[in-house]
Formats: structure tokens, sequence, C-alpha cells
């Protein structure tokens, strides 16, 4: 025979009202169960010493949770009526900024919720915890995109990373029971942009495949069928391919999912004027095929061996792409323009870098792409598009973009310093030192990368006697 279960003498706030069994526990399980803030206000004379003691530890337990950056904060999101105010004070801004810089940078590149349909969750999310979970995920990738205030780096990165912690509590572990649909995914796809945003590739990745698994919940049409599925659906499996596809060149990991062969620029993304800049990158990204992938992760045994041929064919379809991408330039805001000219000259090197590592350049034209100085006539041609470009243009994009700028100048800064045979002629010397500048003034760049770039050009500067 069990023994009966141990019944706290003490309930909270919440389940004295209510009059239901309470567990007497810090975070009780009805308030968590709930969503409720749970608090102990009434103390019995018997206990009354111990509970004094407990609830000293409890403040000093909330006291370091709340000024610790890497603490996960446990209080529900779901609180009532303060969720709104709470949230407003974990933001560099207010809510209607916030929506925004949704409206205005994020949905653009994320076409899946509308911004109506944002304002919606934050009028729900005291009461919808997959609500909540959107609002605080969209929260912390418009915190790492707003504008920099000056404000100290590591409050900004404690300030994301409470918000992602919030989303990730508001989202509960998985079960048979999950709810999954295209707010819950897209939830997961802005959890795994902050993350790399706050340093965090491995948990980003993780998120990434668990947005990719949910979708094929969805059952998109099979590869031999041209059947149009509902459109956000399409632009949705789009997003996480770029995102997937990016992850596998920036921290070498394999790709699952393929191209839909029914929805490129001219499928269910072409009919949507506003869309033209995602599909434009949808474009780009398809170009990075199967057997990209596998060069770029040195998996020669699956490809075939890597010719010179390769190489210019690639080079050619990044310029045809660019040729398509002109007529359609005037239809972009600055922003679209920026990532598709920075995509665009990021994997243009990476492609040398394919060929470098295979032995394949030679000393042809530094205009031609298996020229040893190729990516210095990249560069060049890079900031010349950008030259009138405001800096905000590019930051709004986040780490992604300027992580591409970094690899860009870093394979540069080597071939100055070891690969070429010649000294830099002053108007390469011009360019690198506006790569170094623009580098220099994001916020963005982590301080690892910023160490290895200012080492690199400073020592490019001293030998070539410029000064820095």
């Amino acid at each position: 025979m069990t023994a009966p279960a141990q019944r706290s003498s003490t309930a909270c706030d919440a389940c004295r009202k209510r009059k239901v069994k309470c567990n007497g526990q810090h975070h009780c399980q009805q308030c968590l169960h709930h969503g409720l803030q749970c608090t102990y206000s009434h103390v019995p004379n018997t206990s009354r010493a111990a509970a004094k003691r407990g609830r000293v530890l409890s403040e000093f337990r909330n006291t370091e949770i709340q000024s610790s950056p890497k603490a996960l904060l446990l209080a529900s999101p779901c609180g009532g009526q303060n969720v709104l105010q709470e949230l407003e004070g974990l933001l560099p801004t207010d809510l209607d900024s916030i929506c925004t810089l949704y409206a205005c940078n994020v949905y653009p590149t994320h076409p899946i919720v509308e911004p109506f349909k944002l304002r919606a969750c934050v009028t729900s999310m005291s009461d919808d915890r997959s609500a909540a979970a959107f609002v605080y995920a969209v929260s912390a990738t418009c915190s790492h995109l707003a504008p920099s205030t000056g404000e100290d780096s590591q409050f900004r990165t404690h300030r994301i990373e409470t918000l992602i912690n919030k989303s990730i509590i508001s989202l509960g572990s998985l079960t048979r029971q999950t709810s999954i649909s295209v707010k819950t995914i897209l939830t997961r796809v802005f959890l795994a942009n902050s993350l790399v945003a706050v340093g965090d590739p491995r948990t980003a990745f993780l998120y990434l495949r668990q947005a990719a698994s949910m979708l094929e919940t969805y059952r998109l049409p099979s590869k031999i069928t041209t059947e149009l599925c509902d459109a956000r659906l399409v632009r949705l499996y789009w997003l996480i391919f770029i995102h997937e596809r990016y992850q596998c060149i920036a921290e070498y990991r394999t790709a699952l999912l393929q191209p839909l062969p029914h929805a490129g620029p001219d499928g269910a993304l072409a009919d949507m004027a506003e869309h033209i800049g995602f599909s434009r990158i949808v474009s780009l990204f398809r170009l990075l095929d199967d057997i990209f992938i596998q060069y770029w992760l040195g998996e020669g045994g699956i490809a075939p061996p890597i010719t010179s041929v390769w190489v210019q064919h690639k080079n050619e379809e990044f310029r045809q792409d660019e040729a398509e991408a002109a007529t359609m330039l005037s239809s972009l805001d600055i922003a679209q323009q920026v990532d598709l000219h920075v995509t665009r000259h990021w994997l243009l090197v990476l492609v040398w870098r394919i060929a470098m590592a295979n032995r394949l350049l030679g000393e042809d034209s530094s205009e031609h792409c298996l020229s040893l100085r190729y990516p210095l006539h990249v560069s060049a041609r890079l900031l010349l598009l950008l030259q009138d470009i405001p800096s905000q243009a590019i930051e709004i994009h986040g780490v992604s973009i300027v992580q591409k700028l970094f690899e860009l100048a870093d394979t540069v800064a080597d071939i100055t310093m070891h690969a070429s045979s010649s000294a830099p002629s002053e108007a390469e010397l011009h360019h690198l030192r506006q790569l170094w500048d623009i580098l220099s003034s994001y916020t963005q760049l982590d301080a690892t990368r910023r160490e290895i770039i200012d080492d690199k050009f400073r020592r490019i500067f001293a030998y070539d006697g410029a000064s820095t």
C-alpha cells in the first residue's frame, strides 16, 4: 500500500483563492500549468520562521536570475495583464517601434506572417502561449537588428538572451499534443536567427532543424508534381532552405532540404510584387546546389572531381543571376539590394576558395575567376556597389551580412599578406582601407573576428607604410 502524497500546509495566493490543492513550492504546479504569478502572502503561524527563510531565499534567487546575463528566466510568460508591461521593460524601444521594425526590416526577408498578425499576437500573448513565444522571438530578432544606441554590448546581448529564453519557455517541450502551425515554425526560425546573433550557432542549428522537421508535417507537394499549395508554406520552405544552406557554409554542416521544382522566382513568389527581393534571394541560394555543398565540405568521395570548368560555369551562373536581378533592382528597396550584392559577391569568393583548395588557380588577369588576386577584384567591385548605400541598410540584416563581409575581407587580407607575388596597388590599398573601415563600424562583428581582422589589416598597412 502506497503512502498518501504529502500535502503542503501552505497554499499560494492563487490556489487559495481558487480553492484548489497547492504543492507549496516556489513556483507551484497549478500556477506553472495555468501561467499564473505564484505568490505567498498568507503564512500560518506554525511555519512563519521557515517561510521567512524560504521567502528570503526566493527573493535572492529572483535577484540573481534577473542580474545574470546567462540565466534562464523561469517566470511564466503568460502572467495576465502585466505581461505586456514586462515585455516593454525588456525592449530597447516601445512595442510600436518593434512592430514597425518588423514590418520594414524583417518581414521583407521573412514574408510569412504579416505585420498585422504580429500585432494580433501582441494583443493575445497574455492568454496564448504560442502567440507569446512568437512575440518574444520577433522581439529578440528586432532587438538585434535595431540601430545601435551606444549601449553596452554585453547588456544588449543579455536582453536578447532574456527574450530568447522567454520564447523558449513559452513554446514548452515537444509532446504528442504540441500544436504545429506556420507561426510556431517561424518562431523557431527567429530563435535560430537570434541564437546566432548571441554567438550560439550550435543551438541555432538545432532549432532550424526542428523547424524543417515540423514543416515536413504539412507534406508539401512532392518533387514530381506541379501542384501548388498554400503560398505561405512555399515561402516558409524556401526561407528555411536559405537558412539551412547558409548554415552549411558557415558551420560546415550537411543540407537536408532540397529545392522545390515548382516555386522559384516564376512560381508562387512572383505573383506578389512586394516579395520580389525574397524571390531573388531564393534564386541566388538555389545555385548552392548539392555539388557546391559537397565541394565546400571536402566530400571528394561523393562528388565528381572538381575541375576549372565547374568553377568557371558556377561563376557564369552567378553573373547570369546578377543580370536577371538588375532588371528588377528598381523594384527593390536599398536593404534588399544590399542583401543581394553582398551575398552574391560572398558566394563568388567561396567558389574561388574551393578552386584554391583544389590547386586550380593561375596567374591570369585579376578579373578572371581562377586568378590568384580575384578576391581583390570582387571586393573592390562590391565596395563600388555599396559606396552610396548608408551603413544602416547593411546593419539591419544583422550578423549574417557582417559575417559575409568578414569572410571576404579576411580572404583579401590573406592574399595581400601571403599569396600575392606583387605589392598591392594604390587603388587596392584604398579599397582595403574602405573594407576595414566598414567592418570596424559594425557592432554586430564579434570580438574574436574583430581582433583577427584588425591584426591583419594593421600588418598590411604597417608593411606598406600607410597610416593606421
